[in-house]
């Protein structure tokens, strides 16, 4: 088993943090190659919010990992949980990604 987690996985699924999830979203995405390759709009409390760029992504044991610069200029966290395929979203500190923790 990898070891290397990344700390948005570990805030989604940790038992310390189990009572932390982020809500749950919509999110319009465009399949390419493969199903629901990367954002393009997300429903975050009743608004609708379009992905300007991604700043990074990546991909856990279970989950895809996009942190997104939306329209409004915030960063935000979407992550899709590849066995249930549900979206959740966070927002992020401005300037800041997820960082790996070195293991």
């Amino acid at each position: 088993m990898d070891r290397r987690f990344y700390h948005a996985e570990k805030l989604l699924y940790g038992e310390k943090n189990r009572n932390k999830v982020a809500p749950e979203v919509r999110v319009r995405t465009y399949a390419g190659y493969k199903a629901d390759e990367r954002p393009l709009r997300f429903d975050l409390l009743g608004r609708e919010l379009f992905v300007r760029e991604i700043v990074k992504r990546w991909y856990g044991e279970r989950c895809d990992f996009f942190t997104v610069m939306a329209d409004d200029g915030e960063n935000y966290l979407l992550t899709r949980d590849r066995q249930t395929d549900t979206w959740y979203a966070r927002k992020t500190a401005r300037g800041r990604c997820c960082r790996p923790i070195d293991n």
